[in-house]
């Protein structure tokens, strides 16, 4: 169903922690996710001294972000932060719709 907002009892929300790791959020675990609010959960935001690092920072970040009860795009966001072209800054504003308009989480 794309990025249509997923509803649920949240059974784990485990947010990652660390230098440079910030989450913010309104949820914890026992939370009802329902289609009365905002389907954004949590932002994850990290930052390091360059591009690969946060890269590499964020897609550790993500590991460790454990959601249960819902759906979510983790899958998604690794997926795009794996790619090379991702990697390598060779994006554009249309990247996203060719390199992963088929795209489905494993």
């Amino acid at each position: 169903n794309g990025f249509l907002p997923s509803t649920g009892k949240l059974l784990q929300f485990i947010e990652p922690h660390g230098p440079g790791i910030r989450v913010d959020s309104g949820f914890a675990k026992g939370d009802e996710v329902t289609h009365f609010y905002d389907p954004l959960l949590a932002k994850l935001i990290v930052y390091a001294e360059n591009r690969e690092s946060a890269i590499h920072k964020m897609q550790n970040a993500l590991k460790d972000f454990i959601v249960h009860g819902v759906v979510t795009n983790i899958d998604y966001m690794q997926a795009v932060l794996s790619h090379e072209d991702f990697a390598n800054g060779k994006v554009t504003t249309r990247w996203i719709e060719k390199e992963f308009n088929e795209w489905k989480p494993a």
